[in-house]
Formats: structure tokens, sequence, C-alpha cells
């Protein structure tokens, strides 16, 4: 039987990055995106130079290339931003968007942003506060609620 004690929790306020303010980052954000691989295709080393491409940007904490063991066919691009800003900003440069993101939109059709609600290092494990706003359940990508909806707490 495993046990979890939590002496604390930890929180940074909307930030979700010791030491960054709410106004120099909305949080850590987490990268999955899979990828079914075909017999003639050569995804593996494809995904290898994207990684290798998104890893000469601001913001990029780290990355994999992993394959799954259960189904050899099935690949992930696994990547660490220290928010969506940076992650969004090294999507939009032009050599991404014309050598990488053609292999991006193979990948399977499923969220891949996630942003980091707990993390835990060698000694403990923190707990953040999201940085989504309010109305982010009712308002989609490219929608307006209002000028500034602040995080929901």
């Amino acid at each position: 039987m495993w046990v979890l004690l939590l002496a604390a929790r930890t929180y940074y306020g909307a930030a979700m990055v010791p030491g960054v303010t709410a106004a120099q980052g909305s949080g850590a954000l987490s990268v999955l995106m899979r990828f079914q691989d075909h017999p003639d295709s050569d995804l593996g080393p494809a995904l290898r130079d994207a990684l290798i491409a998104f890893s000469r940007f601001p913001g990029f904490n780290d990355g994999e290339v992993t394959r799954a063991i259960d189904d050899p066919s099935l690949f992930m691009l696994a990547m660490s931003w220290v928010g969506v800003g940076a992650y969004r900003r090294a999507l939009s440069d032009f050599d991404i968007k014309v050598h990488v993101v053609p292999l991006l939109s193979r990948a399977l059709d499923e969220p891949s942003a996630y942003e980091v609600v707990s993390a835990h290092d060698a000694t403990s494990i923190t707990d953040f506060i999201s940085s989504r706003a309010a109305d982010a359940h009712v308002v989609s990508l490219g929608e307006a609620a209002a000028g500034e909806v602040p995080p929901q707490r």
C-alpha cells in the first residue's frame, strides 16, 4: 500500500514556476503529441529533428521522442516549456512553420498542451494554482469574453 504524506503545499500565486511572477509568465507547459507511424515512414528521425529545432528557442526546458513499448508504431514527442508564450513564439517562427508544422499536423487528433498542476522533485511535491482564465471552459480559442479575465482561484 502506498501512502503519500504532504507536510505542506507550496503555492507561487498565479505563476507555476518558482521565482517567476504572474506578470512574467503564466506557468509551465507540457506538450505531448502522439503519432502513428507507417512502415514506409521515417517518423522517428523526423521527430528527432523537430525536437532539435524546438530546443533552439528560449523557454524550451527539455524534450524526448519516445516509442510505445506495446505498440512500436506509436511515437510521442514530449516537450517541457517555461510557459505557453514561449511555445507559441517557437511555433510562430518561419523555419518551424515551414519545416516542422507539416510533421506536427500528422499527430493524432487529441489535446497536446497541458499546464503543470503538480510537480515532484527529489524531496517534495508542489501543487500549483491554475493560470487558466476563470471562463476558459466556456470561451473557445479565438473568442473574447472580456478584455482581461483573471485566473481562476
